[in-house]
């Protein structure tokens, strides 16, 4: 198992983060405080995913296709307001 940082985002709930990656509700709320709220850091523990850290001139499409995932997908898991990142971010990327 690999352990993740998520920030709950806008109107996540519970089951969608477990739904995101590939987890329960359960294991979640074994590891973090509940109730959640927007900003939270949760541990995650998962078997799926992959970290990614963004080197020059990656953009997220980029990113997306090295791991055949969809761009929006990504963004979403990362709580990314954007497709802009930055040299150095983390992201993850489940597939």
């Amino acid at each position: 198992m690999r352990k993740f940082i998520h920030t709950v985002g806008k109107n996540q709930t519970l089951s969608s983060i477990a739904k995101l990656y590939n987890t329960s509700v359960v294991s979640i709320t074994n590891s973090n405080k509940t109730p959640i709220h927007e900003g939270q850091r949760l541990i995650i523990e998962s078997k799926n995913g992959k970290m990614h850290i963004v080197r020059p001139f990656e953009t997220l499409a980029k990113i997306a296709t090295m791991y055949g995932v969809n761009e929006s997908d990504v963004i979403k898991i990362n709580n990314l307001q954007s497709n802009r990142i930055y040299i150095g971010q983390q992201l993850l990327i489940c597939e």
